[in-house]
């Protein structure tokens, strides 16, 4: 609601969570929970994004674990 003009996909963390808004490939902003980063990490990485917002970054802490890797 707050950039209208905007591609945004909003990809879905599995069970009960659909995908919603454009494809990933096409969108200009993409909101993505940490329990589903790593799932679509390599594809995010293809897109070369040029910011990454972290909420919740506490989570992101310990250097070894799979969540922070990923990110």
């Amino acid at each position: 609601s707050w950039l209208p003009r905007r591609r945004v996909a909003v990809l879905g963390a599995g069970i009960g969570k659909r995908n919603q808004g454009v494809p990933i490939e096409s969108a200009e902003i993409v909101l993505i929970n940490f329990e589903s980063f790593s799932k679509h990490s390599q594809t995010l990485a293809s897109l070369h994004p040029k910011t990454l917002v972290a909420d919740e970054a506490q989570y992101l802490k310990g250097y070894s674990s799979e969540r922070t890797k990923a990110v």
